[in-house]
């Protein structure tokens, strides 16, 4: 573990993370024009632990009267692939198949836009007030994280969406698994330093 994953303290962030979306605050952010559009960075070696904390905020923000609906990519890219029948025949081929055309083939299946189409689905269904997109790590590098940024843009128009992402946001720069250095991104506001 590297100095910021060991700083880095779960509990007490989303405890933040609930006074920002607790009742009202979020919804009456003046964002100046700009989209309702947040990341939360964490470190990748929490992951565990944020999946256990992302849980626990969703139920307290329910008993605070807050609709939330989660859309996690990886369950997401399970349900197209079962959907298409394709689930098994990957699992049984897995071994057999090239990495690299086992990687050509999911990312041709899972199309961004099918993905993004099922995400705005899921929010007008729902009538959420807020929108948690979690599962970015475990679908890497199936689907890449500024890819689905920069179409969520899209769609995250009203209702407050927080992507929860496995790395490090500048505010400019993405650093998937603080590492690997994505494409530059800078529509979607640091929700570990917005003052709502």
């Amino acid at each position: 573990m590297n100095n910021a994953t060991t700083q880095y303290n779960a509990a007490a962030a989303f405890l933040g993370i609930y006074d920002k979306l607790s009742p009202e605050q979020l919804l009456t952010a003046n964002l100046g024009g700009e989209l309702p559009f947040y990341i939360q960075p964490y470190p990748i070696a929490c992951e565990q632990e944020v999946e256990e904390q992302i849980a626990l905020l969703m139920r307290r923000l329910k008993d605070a009267g807050r609709t939330v609906v989660e859309v996690n990519l990886y369950d997401l890219c399970l349900e197209v692939l079962r959907e298409k029948r394709l689930l098994d025949m990957v699992f049984q081929n897995e071994r057999r198949i090239p990495k690299p055309r086992l990687l050509r083939d999911l990312v041709a299946t899972l199309k961004t836009e099918l993905l993004i189409a099922r995400i705005e689905e899921r929010m007008n269904q729902s009538q959420a007030q807020l929108v948690f997109i979690t599962g970015i790590a475990a679908v890497y590098p199936i689907i890449r994280s500024h890819t689905v940024l920069n179409n969520l843009q899209n769609i995250a128009t009203k209702t407050p969406m927080i992507l929860f992402y496995p790395g490090i946001y500048t505010n400019e720069h993405l650093t998937l698994f603080n590492r690997l250095k994505d494409d530059n991104y800078y529509r979607a506001h640091n929700l570990e330093y917005s003052t709502l």
